[in-house]
């Protein structure tokens, strides 16, 4: 249920990016949820569900700076709005709230020296401009603001939300709601970290988008510190970076640690004028981290043999044969690798996690798998309560899904 215009509280309405599932759309209300809990907003009044074809969602936030900083971070959210009024009658209806709610909260008013437009946006039905166009100018008859209108840059906005649903071709689709809300902030859309540009990838590197959910849901800030166990090229760690955490990680792969030519993780670091993570060739099986070693957040994308096969330390000849690499060689020798199963890599994964997290620290991890995945199924460590798991739809029947753990008290029940 929808919280209702008439209550004392100030409420807002965020409209969400894309709910395609192929693009995320599943991840949307977890990544709400994370940036509520980083901010320390009520995270009781969001639903536990949201479905595909719900483009936003109306909250109670506790005032409108924290908008800016909500928008400044987030992924899957278009905008945030002051939400005037609502209705799922008819935009005649919401035109009749919005100017009831003006004649209760006259403090609402624009200061007579802003210039101000009124944008209308649909979902699911596209209404053709003539009618659109009749809707906005009734506003503007009837709420009488005197303030100059400009279309381009206003000093305000305000915006006509209306849902129809998602576009199955019926042009005979009805209203289910409709909002009026002035507009407080917007997403960046910024290309500053896309692959195409950056200068040291391979073939598993995490795209920019996903490694901002990612660093999200693992709530990385400047008071962090976040480690990713199967760096790669440090796509994970350079999002996390890039909200102020201090980052580290290792990887096996001698190749992909030291790069070619000079180029390597340390120059993606340098692109974008961040300070530098430190990755080194080490193995998650092998315990080379000291103990006491405590971190505020795990972030990775393990290796599944899908794009990548996963590797370990030592060979299969070594360990028959007992044979050992003498001490003379030991500065030049670079460690054999063999297979390493994907059980062992997860089994891995969430000791190393539950013994490096401080109580409250998050895992988050990407797992493939089928359609008919369940939570029940999810790896499991008795220290890590999984709190979140949204899914993505890839090729071939295979879905992604993004794992949140949070660790608890060793006492605690799972």
């Amino acid at each position: 249920s929808m919280p209702s215009c008439d209550d004392d509280r100030p409420l807002y309405i965020i409209w969400l990016a894309t709910p395609d599932i192929k693009h995320y759309g599943d991840f949307r209300l977890q990544e709400v949820k994370s940036l509520f809990n980083l901010f320390d907003i009520d995270t009781v009044q969001l639903p536990d569900q949201l479905d595909q074809d719900c483009p936003y969602l109306v909250v109670s936030l506790p005032d409108d700076g924290v908008c800016q900083s909500i928008c400044a971070r987030a992924v899957l959210i278009e905008n945030i709005s002051r939400l005037w009024a609502s209705s799922t009658i008819s935009y005649r209806h919401l035109l009749d709230e919005a100017v009831a709610f003006l004649a209760r909260t006259p403090s609402s008013s624009p200061a007579p020296n802003q210039s101000l437009c009124i944008r209308f946006k649909t979902f699911g039905k596209k209404l053709p401009e003539s009618e659109s166009r009749l809707i906005v100018g009734d506003f503007m008859k009837s709420l009488n603001f005197p303030n100059p209108i400009r279309l381009r840059d206003p000093d305000i906005q305000f915006t006509i939300y209306c849902d129809y649903g998602f576009d199955d071709g019926d042009r005979e689709r009805g209203l289910r709601r409709c909002f009026f809300a002035r507009l407080l902030s917007i997403r960046p859309h910024s290309l500053e970290y896309s692959l195409k540009t950056r200068v040291y990838i391979g073939p598993t590197s995490t795209d920019a988008q996903l490694a901002q959910l990612m660093a999200n849901q693992v709530q990385a800030t400047a008071a962090s510190l976040i480690m990713d166990p199967f760096a790669g090229t440090g796509s994970l760690l350079i999002a996390c970076a890039a909200f102020g955490a201090v980052v580290f990680g290792n990887d096996i792969d001698w190749n992909v640690v030291h790069g070619k030519g000079g180029v390597n993780y340390r120059s993606n670091f340098s692109q974008y004028h961040l300070p530098r993570g430190d990755i080194v060739r080490a193995d998650i099986s092998i315990p080379v981290w000291r103990g006491s070693m405590q971190l505020d957040g795990i972030v990775t994308d393990p290796p599944y043999g899908i794009r990548a096969g996963a590797r370990r330390s030592g060979s299969d000849r070594e360990r028959v044969s007992g044979k050992t690499v003498d001490a003379q060689f030991w500065n030049s020798h670079h460690p054999p690798t063999r297979a390493y199963p994907v059980d062992d890599v997860m089994t891995d994964l969430l000791a190393f996690s539950a013994r490096h997290l401080r109580i409250g620290a998050r895992l988050v991890y990407l797992l493939p798998a089928g359609a008919d995945f369940h939570e029940s199924n999810l790896p499991a460590h008795p220290d890590l309560r999984p709190i979140a798991m949204s899914q993505q739809v890839c090729a071939a029947g295979l879905h992604r899904y993004l794992i949140t753990m949070i660790r608890i008290p060793s006492s605690s029940s799972p």
